[in-house]
């Protein structure tokens, strides 16, 4: 390698030099001559003057030809190899073919893993049935169809019964309740599995309670031996893999690789030894379909290389422990240890894209309204039929659209405190409803203040106060209350404008919360949204109220607890939809008449304008209505417009995902200021827009129940990914009982309705890793600031915006 380098180091230069004429001594292009034998001859064998005095440059031209070179080389695509511990790298690779739940049962973690009739008791560890459910339901999660045995522990609050336990709607036993807690086991065959989702029910079961719901993998059918879950022992670095149990290792194949490890029986001390013959290992690399490529079968102690098929892309890695006969292991006999599992392989070629940013205006205002609660989808811009906003659209026309923006998080405090601060809700720390945005924070109001600019805020929304941090860095703001409706908001920041320094630049940030509910719009906007709805005869003829908005939620969500269809009539549902696009289209006008004004008064032209949301609103599409519950993209998905100074790129649409993170460090930059070093996103390059991934969470709801919450519980703890059209999300807790687990294929699926999570098994895998791979660390690392709660002022604001 070192010879074939200095060889090119000694003949590339010549062969630049000989291209030297086609440059001129410009460098640049003089003519089209031709490079032939008489050019190269010329470079050789001076014959007059001319040539010579080409010779006298041509020790400079070699120089200047090997330093080309050179610099080539060290700015090309470069390949070197690598070794990646996947132990070390992924300790989160998956356990087995069954979603365990290693929660208790009562508590707000075992949520993704109710199905029906099942509400909390006031034993964490206790659930019991809802007050008038006939049967109760369980869900269980399966990668393959594998043997599994089913554990129940349940009773009766007074009387006797046997009640039916169905798995997958067939009757696989009867368990009988009494008033004393009774467990009952169940074998489960493999061809009663169903890869993804599998449900448990159990009927006659009204007045009941549960404190156990288990489905482990067996061996093999009929078999007594339960799977057990690997484990990773730090203190020598090993995995100590069960039998029957499975390792599944996110990889990403580039080129020519190998698999190294040891392996060595694992028995309890005193145990007898595990012989050659008694146990056999199973490496297996499955593809991003999930279909088999290679298979290798380890039967001895000690190191073990496997060469793996020329591949790109993503795969996984399947290690097996299994019995090397179908007679059960001795006691003590427990399965493999594996150590210095290394993947090694040739690299692959990377090359750094370029950034550039198209403006750099010296001294231009910048104007933001983020409007509470506004979906991307409810505007005409982005594609919604109903007249909700003409004067947005028209100042699409003038501004850069961004079709798909996600929000940080599904509601107000921590996706506002990640909008003004460009960081993720747990660097930031504004996670609950108590949480305080800490003074060390930089915001964007305090890098516009260091570049000499005037800051005010006018807000309503009582979440965004000064006690909670969030306004810091603002010199002028007006925190209005709730009911403040568009058109008053707007004249408070008429006045300060007009009470400006002309001299300065200014940031203005203008926070509306019309359109969160409850929905009650002008009887103007209201009727016309009826209409374009169809409603002639609305339930709710004068709009929302919050006791009426409040009840509205209670029966939709006692609904989701009974697994039935949320109990609202299509008028009901209509009549909901047209109130939330009548605040809607009140908001967009108002915004429209600012934006006139602006123009009036000459502020329009040489403005930043951003128009921005900071979460969405749910109305039934994944049975819920509100936010803060879900990640999905009715909740995730925020319009985003930017006007530019001069309205250039006017008209543009970016289809490239993008994050409120985002928005700060691209106005900062295109603004000519240095970006500080505690931004965690990017400015967005308009010619060719980042890839990166897109991380948002939610993890709210303690607060609000210590604040007096006692009725409902509003609680929600979960983490996204998205990676191009790829969505992947956990479940770690919540007030319903949802899915643990999920993958989109937006593409295919913009509104989320299919989960792929168990069809797509390997992309699944490498997109969890990254995700836990980022928030893990995080959960054991964020300090949080709490505000002392005060239980009668937080609970009046909590009320005012229906999250008790």
């Amino acid at each position: 390698m070192m010879a074939l380098t200095l060889a090119c180091l000694t003949s590339l230069p010549v062969s630049i030099l000989r291209l030297w004429p086609v440059f001129g001594d410009s460098g640049f292009p003089s003519g089209t001559p031709t490079v032939g034998k008489e050019t190269l001859q010329r470079a050789k064998e001076p014959e007059n003057e001319a040539s010579n005095s080409e010779d006298v440059r041509y020790p400079m031209k070699l120089m200047i030809a090997s330093v080309l070179f050179v610099f080539c080389v060290s700015c090309s695509p470069q390949q070197s190899s690598r070794t990646i511990d996947l132990v070390q790298e992924f300790p989160w690779a998956r356990h087995g073919d069954v979603i365990s739940l290693d929660a208790p049962l009562g508590s707000f973690g075992a949520r993704p893993f109710w199905w029906k009739g099942l509400v909390p008791s006031p034993d964490p560890e206790v659930v019991q049935t809802f007050a008038d459910a006939k049967e109760v339901g369980f869900r269980s999660y399966f990668f393959e169809r594998v043997p599994a045995r089913l554990v129940l522990e349940g009773k009766r609050r007074q009387g006797q019964a046997t009640s039916e336990v169905l798995w997958n709607g067939r009757v696989i036993g009867r368990m009988k309740l009494t008033p004393e807690w009774t467990r009952a086991s169940f074998p489960i065959p493999a061809d009663s599995v169903s890869i993804g989702e599998n449900r448990v029910e159990v009927k006659s079961a009204e007045l009941s309670l549960w404190r156990h719901f288990s489905v482990t993998q067996l061996v093999a059918d009929g078999a007594e031996l339960e799977v057990g879950s690997a484990r990773y022992k730090p203190q020598d670095d090993s995995v100590y893999l069960p039998f029957g149990g499975q390792l599944v290792y996110p990889v990403e194949l580039q080129g020519r690789s190998r698999l190294a490890f040891r392996v060595e029986p694992w028995t309890e001390e005193g145990a007898p030894a595990l012989e050659t013959g008694d146990w056999e290992g199973l490496v297996a690399l499955r593809d991003e379909r999930n279909k088999l490529v290679t298979e290798s079968k380890v039967t001895s102690s000690g190191k073990h290389t496997v060469e793996l098929p020329v591949a790109q892309g993503q795969a996984a890695l399947h290690f097996s422990a299994r019995l090397g006969s179908a007679e059960p292991p001795l006691p003590g006999q427990l399965g493999l240890k594996l150590q210095a599992v290394r993947l090694e392989d040739e690299g692959s070629t990377a090359q750094e894209a370029s950034q550039e940013f198209q403006l750099n205006p010296t001294g231009a205002n910048v104007i933001m309204i983020s409007i509470d609660t506004l979906r991307a989808d409810h505007l005409g811009c982005y594609g919604h039929e109903k007249p909700t906003t003409p004067y947005l659209d028209e100042l699409a026309g003038d501004s850069v659209l961004f079709e798909q923006c996600m929000a940080q998080s599904p509601w107000t405090k921590p996706s506002m405190a990640s909008l003004l601060t460009s960081q993720l809700p747990y660097s930031h720390g504004v996670l609950d409803f108590a949480d305080v945005l800490p003074e060390s924070a930089v915001t964007l109001a305090d890098l516009l203040n260091e570049a000499g600019y005037e800051t005010m805020a006018v807000w309503t929304n009582g979440l965004l106060g000064q006690e909670f941090g969030i306004p810091q860095g603002f010199r002028k703001t007006l925190l209005l209350g709730n009911h403040l409706t568009a058109d008053a908001v707007f004249k408070r920041a008429n006045l300060l404008l007009s009470r400006r320094d002309p001299q300065r630049p200014f940031f203005l940030h203008v926070h509306l919360l019309d359109p969160h509910m409850p929905y009650n719009p002008p009887s103007s906007f209201r009727e016309k949204m009826y209409k374009a709805y169809g409603v002639d005869q609305s339930p709710w003829p004068e709009g929302l109220d919050l006791k009426t908005h409040q009840q509205l939620q209670q029966r939709v969500q006692s609904a989701f607890l009974k697994d039935e269809k949320p109990s609202l009539t299509g008028s009901e549902e209509a009549s909901l939809k047209a109130l939330y696009d009548g605040e809607i289209a009140f908001t967009d006008k108002c915004v429209g008449d600012f934006v006139q004004r602006l123009k009036k008064y000459g502020l329009y032209e040489n403005s930043f304008i951003v128009i921005v949301s900071d979460h969405g609103e749910e109305i039934l599409e994944h049975r819920g209505l509100g936010h803060l519950q879900t990640l999905h993209p009715e909740l995730i998905r925020v319009p985003l417009l930017i006007k530019y100074p001069g309205s250039k790129n006017g008209g543009q649409r970016i289809a490239s995902p993008v994050q409120h993170i985002d928005i700060l460090p691209t106005l900062i930059d295109n603004l000519g200021l240095p970006l500080a070093p505690t931004l965690e996103g990017e400015p967005i390059d308009l010619k060719s827009p980042s890839q990166r991934p897109i991380f948002f969470s939610v993890q709210a709801g303690p607060d609000a129940i210590e604040a007096g919450q006692q009725d409902h519980s509003y609680l929600e703890y979960a983490q996204g990914l998205r990676v191009g059209d790829w969505v992947t999300t956990r479940r770690l807790a919540g007030t319903v009982a949802r899915q643990p687990l999920a993958l989109y294929d937006l593409a295919q699926d913009p509104e989320q309705e299919n989960n792929l999570f168990f069809q797509e098994p390997v992309r699944a895998l490498h997109l969890q890793a990254r995700l836990k791979k980022h928030f893990d660390p995080l959960l054991k690392q964020t300090s949080r600031e709490k505000l002392k709660i005060d239980r009668s002022g937080l609970e009046k604001n909590l009320r005012t915006l229906q999250y008790l």
